[in-house]
């Protein structure tokens, strides 16, 4: 199948940033050398959790130190043989608190028995591959992941716009057992090429305003252009990917995914940039556990302005979302109404990454 590599520039930075301070799904080689592809599993987060508190045990390095060595792309192996320590004694120990926490998980209902049972099964090779995985391998299949997800997105909305069907009728038909966008899209008596044409006008849109705005270059464009065919085709035979339930179209929180994703990532980005800080730099400070206010007080940045500046920021992006379809009014009005006294929350709260309960959700109700 088609892994969309050529698509690796369409990023979240909510995401990657969530990824460096283990608060969410860490995205592992499929073997521990690195090859054969790449994918997020379930639980990573969790996985990845106790790796980091196995490594900080056995080596004795506190976890900003083991952080800054991984953002400097080494792995975690390397890290822990080089401080004398035993590789498979951080494993040992990893593996014990990560089943500890996969049945917390299942005691306060955020796992399935026959989820956790999966994933204790997968612990040691999901822990192999974690231990031999580079910031830079674990940012590239992020960014590869979320770039499939922009392709899925625009063909799901041109499908919608072709069949008439609801979001939630949409998904319930791709969800179905062997369903394709190109079985959805026939059977509700829309043309396959239609929807595909459809599909490429509106990232062709977006890539175009990409440029217009400095996001990407020309050539970046156009290298992704050059894909994009075989992109759209790879998708429009496939059903509904994982990603894709998880992110775009299970029935949850998306007005919690939205400004977890644009807003929180705009003011990690904008106090990185109002602080003179890079973005490696700031994550580190967080991950020690100090407040986004208090990284820009500490380097002359003023707080308000920053989240001045990252509400004029969401509200641009989200009124973009509600006039492509990917919100509703509604959703959107959640989202925006007293964004500013929310985000000046999120500059005060530890964990920014993380939602208002110390797990990514709970922001506010579909």
């Amino acid at each position: 199948m088609f892994k969309f590599r050529n698509w690796m520039k369409w990023t979240s930075l909510a995401l990657i940033t969530a990824l460096l301070v283990g608060l969410v799904g860490v995205a592992v080689p499929v073997n521990a050398q690195g090859g054969g592809g790449v994918r997020m599993q379930r639980g990573s987060g969790i996985v990845f959790r106790a790796l980091m508190q196995a490594t900080v045990k056995v080596t004795q390095l506190d976890r900003t130190e083991i952080l800054r060595q991984w953002l400097d792309d080494k792995t975690l192996a390397q890290i822990i043989t080089a401080k004398g320590a035993a590789v498979d004694a951080v494993k040992a120990e990893a593996i014990s608190q990560a089943t500890a926490l996969i049945e917390q998980a299942v005691t306060r209902g955020r796992l399935t028995r026959t989820q956790a049972d999966e994933m204790i099964a997968g612990l040691d090779a999901q822990i192999t591959a974690m231990l031999n995985t580079t910031y830079e391998q674990a940012r590239q299949t992020i960014s590869t992941q979320m770039a499939t997800l922009g392709v899925e997105l625009a063909l799901f909305k041109s499908t919608l716009d072709a069949t008439g069907l609801t979001r939630q009728e949409l998904y319930q038909q791709l969800s179905a057992e062997g369903a394709t966008f190109a079985s959805v899209i026939t059977a509700n008596g829309a043309a396959v090429a239609d929807v595909k044409a459809a599909a490429k006008t509106l990232i062709t849109e977006r890539l175009t305003a990409a440029v217009s705005s400095g996001k990407i270059t020309q050539a970046a464009a156009d290298e992704l252009l050059a894909t994009l065919d075989q992109a759209l085709d790879s998708a429009i035979n496939s059903g509904l990917p994982e990603g894709f339930r998880q992110i775009g179209g299970k029935a949850g929180n998306v007005v919690d995914r939205v400004y977890q994703n644009v807003a929180v990532g705009a003011l990690v980005a904008e106090t990185a940039s109002q602080s003179k800080l890079t973005q490696r730099q700031l994550l580190v400070q967080l991950s020690a556990g100090k407040t986004l206010a208090e990284i820009a007080t500490a380097h002359a940045a003023d707080p308000a302005a920053i989240v001045s500046a990252v509400v004029s920021k969401v509200t641009t992006a989200i009124t973009t979302r509600v006039t492509n379809g990917q919100l509703s009014q509604e959703q959107a009005d959640q989202i925006l109404n007293g964004l500013a006294a929310r985000l000046t929350e999120t500059m005060n709260q530890q964990n920014p990454l993380q939602g208002r309960d110390g797990r990514r959700g709970r922001f506010g109700r579909n």
